[in-house]
């Protein structure tokens, strides 16, 4: 039992803890969703199962406007990254950085396929209970930790035992309690993004990001992600990440900024969103932008040179191929056609660009 003199703390410290808790449980939603759009056959992703608990088919089943949704917003992301990664100098190494990245599979994804991307560093940043929990499941499956490994291509193993011959020195260094993993290809970093007051008192430049410092090139080209990330961080905190950003890479190796985000939250949908998070314990401070240009005008002010934004609606009327939304139509019976046209439109995705001189990044 606690001395009396601290009773009165508890309360606050454990509010925080638990909404904290309530933000870090919207990663294992996504994931479900993922898995069921998956499973559904909407996506090709084999590595969705391999960082879950490998929950029941019946717990991951999600309704046909969630797996369409979630359809539409892999879709559009994937398009943006292979745009990055296609565009410019092919033969200049490239690095992504994914903040708030969870479960997020998309580094293994890139390293499957048949003629690998040119990335020299992919870092993946969440909270340290979230990156402790994925550092146990890439160290335990040897696919994953294969993929992070790199193994040196003089490597004798053979093909059947390839994963558990990694050379001794392309193992994963396991550090901060085991919440960090690190090889020079990636990097699973713990790490808050949000502002402390404490921080904020030192005046420190950087804040939070200034360990990226230490694994990133600022003359490589650089991409950033952040999914469903900023929401839950007051916008000035949020708009300081990007400012980082672009500070760190212009004149440089350039950068590309990529967020998906909720939109629109003030209208009556919205605020039905917002109640229904708000119901789970999950406050979104920074979910105030009205709209996609809102999302993409933060680029333009944090010192991007280029941004654009659209919606989830946008983008399924005006980007997806017909012949591919023809192809996911016939996977399941869709009859909330105009629920799933509301929720599209308070979706986003948006992108700046700074530094990437002659080179075309978009959704066409």
């Amino acid at each position: 039992m606690l001395p009396r003199r601290f009773e009165e703390s508890v309360p606050q410290l454990g509010q925080s803890a638990r909404a904290d808790q309530a933000i870090r449980a919207t990663d294992g939603d996504a994931l479900i969703s993922r898995i069921s759009a998956v499973n559904a056959g909407y996506l090709h992703d084999p590595f969705a199962s391999l960082i879950a608990k490998a929950p029941s088919s019946s717990t991951t089943r999600r309704v046909p406007l969630i797996n369409v949704g979630t359809h539409h917003r892999t879709w559009a992301l994937d398009k943006l990254v292979d745009s990055f990664l296609e565009s410019g100098d092919k033969d200049k190494a490239r690095q992504i950085v994914s903040l708030g990245a969870g479960s997020d599979t998309r580094f293994w994804r890139l390293m499957s396929r048949t003629n690998r991307p040119n990335i020299s560093k992919y870092v993946e940043i969440d909270f340290d209970d979230v990156t402790s929990i994925k550092a146990r499941r890439i160290c335990m499956n040897k696919t994953l930790s294969a993929a992070i490994s790199s193994p040196l291509p003089s490597s004798s193993s053979s093909s059947s035992d390839a994963a558990s011959s990694i050379p001794a020195q392309t193992k994963p260094q396991v550090s901060q309690g085991g919440s960090r993993l690190d090889t020079p290809l990636y990097t699973l970093l713990p790490l808050d993004l949000r502002i402390k007051k404490d921080l904020q008192a030192q005046a420190q430049e950087n804040g939070p990001l200034d360990v990226l410092s230490t694994l990133l090139d600022p003359e490589l080209p650089t991409l950033f992600l952040a999914e469903c990330v900023y929401c839950y961080m007051q916008p000035e905190e949020s708009g300081r990440v990007i400012e980082w950003f672009a500070a760190k890479f212009k004149g440089k190796g350039g950068c590309l900024g990529v967020v998906y985000e909720m939109c629109g939250l003030d209208d009556s949908f919205g605020l039905v969103m917002r109640r229904n998070l708000q119901a789970r314990g999950i406050q979104l401070p920074g979910a105030v932008f009205a709209n996609p240009q809102a999302q993409a005008e933060r680029f333009l002010k944090a010192g991007f040179e280029k941004a654009e934004g659209v919606s989830l609606r946008t983008i399924r009327r005006d980007f997806v191929p017909r012949d591919e939304l023809e192809r996911i139509s016939k996977l399941e019976m869709l009859d909330e056609v105009e629920e799933l046209e509301l929720m599209l439109d308070h979706y986003c995705i948006a992108w700046g660009s700074v530094g990437l001189v002659g080179e075309t990044i978009g959704l066409s």
